[in-house]
């Protein structure tokens, strides 16, 4: 399983190249296991994102078919250490690695596409 985040804001200009983060698998917490909130920060934020579950492999899809490659949707939510992003920052690095601990990103129930789609 591949986790990509991509790093834009609603209303936000697209830029090029766009900017996203690869993130481990591993950062999903499955099953509805709890969050423990790790003890190297103190201080912690989150994003709400939606989530979008891609059910098919493919490259340079067209525009036509590509509601045959994802066939679910939920909410998530990822864990930000706002501390440790800061002294990143200082540091001259601007990288969300921060964010992609094991554990970091909380998953709504799956929702099927099709409840979404205009009939």
């Amino acid at each position: 399983m591949k986790i990509m985040a991509l790093n834009r804001a609603l209303g936000e200009t697209i830029t090029d190249p766009i900017a996203v983060d690869i993130i481990p698998d591993s950062a999903i917490i499955k099953d509805r296991k709890p969050f423990f909130m790790p003890d190297f920060s103190s201080k912690w934020e989150y994003d709400l994102n939606i989530a979008v579950r891609v059910n098919r492999l493919g490259k340079n899809v067209g525009e036509k078919f590509a509601n045959r490659y994802y066939d679910a949707i939920t909410l998530c939510l990822r864990m930000i250490p706002m501390d440790m992003i800061e002294k990143l920052s200082v540091a001259g690095i601007t990288s969300n690695l921060a964010s992609s601990f094991d554990g970091a990103i909380i998953l709504g129930d799956w929702q099927s596409i099709e409840l979404f789609k205009n009939k």
